[in-house]
C-alpha cells in the first residue's frame, strides 16, 4: 500500500492527485481490507474540494467512547514530484493494516476512529475541519495516536502534552514486549514543524504524534521521498506497537492484567510480525488502481 500510495506522486491537496489517492484509500478500506463503515468528509480548500477519509469500528460496551488512529495522506515536495513515501505514505499503510486486524481479530469495547488526512502540509486544516464538523464528539474521545514519517531513524518519537503525558506513558508500557525504543518529546525536528495533534491539543483533548527520532531525514519535502528510504523492520515495530498500545487503550479498564490478556496480546504480535509483506504488498490486479 505504501507503494501504491507514492505511485501518486503528489498528493498536494485541492489537486486530482490528492482526490485519487482518498479514493483509493476508502476503496482499500472498504472492499480489501474488510472495513466496511467507511466514507470520505469533504472541505473546501482554496475554492477547491478536499476530503477526510473516515473509518470505524464500533466497540462494544463502551462503543460511546472513542479512540483516534490518524495519519495523514496529502505530500509536498520543495523539489519536484512528492511521492511521500515516508512523509507520510507508510503510515496511512500502517493504519489502514491496523484497522483491518482489529475488524478481523480483535474484539475492543470502546470504538476505533481512523482518520487520514488532507491539508496537513497546509498548517493541519485538514483535521481542524474534522473537528469543526464533529463538535459533539470531542467529549467521546479518549486518547489520539498520529502517525507521521514513521519509516526512518533508528527509534521514536512521541511527541507531547502535559494532558497527553499519560497516553505516552500507555504506549510505551503496552509495547514493551516489541523490540523498539520510545523517546518522549516536547517538539520534533525541525522545532517549528507542526501535526495534526496540535488541532487535538487546541480542543483540549490527549494527542501524541509517534514520529521518526535520529539523524534528520534527509529526503524530508523532497522528490527523492521514495519507497527505497523507507525501513521496514523499523516500521515493522511501530506497527507492532501501535497494535498492543490500541488493544489496551480499547479496553475497559487503563490497566494491565497481563495473565487475563497474555495470550490475546502474543496472539495480536504473531499478526503485528507480517506487517512488512502487508505494507509493500502488490495490490490484485482486479483492483483499479489510479496513477498519474
Amino acid at each position: 500500500m505504501t507503494k501504491d500510495l507514492s505511485s501518486f506522486h503528489t498528493r498536494l491537496t485541492g489537486t486530482l492527485e490528492c482526490t485519487l489517492a482518498a479514493n483509493y484509500i476508502e476503496s482499500m478500506i472498504k472492499d480489501k481490507l474488510n472495513v466496511t463503515d467507511v466514507h470520505e468528509e469533504f472541505w473546501t480548500y482554496n475554492g477547491t474540494i478536499s476530503s477526510n477519509i473516515v473509518a470505524r469500528i464500533n466497540g462494544t460496551n463502551l462503543k460511546d467512547e472513542m479512540v483516534i488512529i490518524s495519519a495523514h495522506y496529502d505530500s509536498i515536495s520543495n523539489s519536484g514530484s512528492a511521492p511521500g513515501a515516508n512523509d507520510n505514505a507508510v503510515a496511512v499503510a500502517v493504519c489502514m493494516e491496523v484497522m483491518s486486524l482489529i475488524q478481523n481479530y480483535g474484539m475492543m469495547n470502546r470504538t476505533l476512529l481512523f482518520l487520514a488526512f488532507a491539508g496537513e502540509e497546509q498548517a493541519f486544516i485538514g483535521s481542524q475541519a474534522w473537528l469543526n464538523e464533529h463538535k459533539g464528539e470531542v467529549s467521546k474521545i479518549i486518547g489520539v495516536i498520529n502517525l507521521d514519517m514513521i519509516g526512518a531513524g533508528d527509534k521514536f518519537s512521541l511527541i507531547e502534552n502535559e494532558q497527553s503525558t499519560w497516553l505516552s506513558d500507555a504506549i510505551i508500557e503496552a509495547s514493551s514486549s516489541v523490540k523498539t525504543t520510545f523517546v518522549k518529546s516536547n517538539s520534533p525536528y525541525p522545532e517549528n514543524v507542526r501535526f495534526d495533534h496540535d488541532s487535538f491539543w487546541l480542543k483540549q483533548i490527549s494527542a501524541i504524534t509517534i514520529f521518526e527520532n535520529g539523524p534528520i531525514y534527509s529526503y524530508y519535502h523532497t522528490s527523492a521521498d521514495a519507497i527505497d528510504k523507507i525501513s521496514f523492520p523499523l516500521v515493522q515495530n511501530c506497527a507492532s506497537a501501535l497494535l498492543l498500545s490500541l488493544y489496551y487503550l480499547g479496553t475497559s479498564k487503563f490497566q494491565h492484567n497481563w495473565v487475563f490478556n497474555s495470550i490475546m496480546i502474543y496472539f495480536l504480535i504473531g499478526l503485528a510480525s507480517i506487517f512488512p509483506l502487508l505494507v509493500v504488498k502488490k495490490l490484485s490486479k482486479s483492483v483499479l488502481i489510479y496513477t498519474e
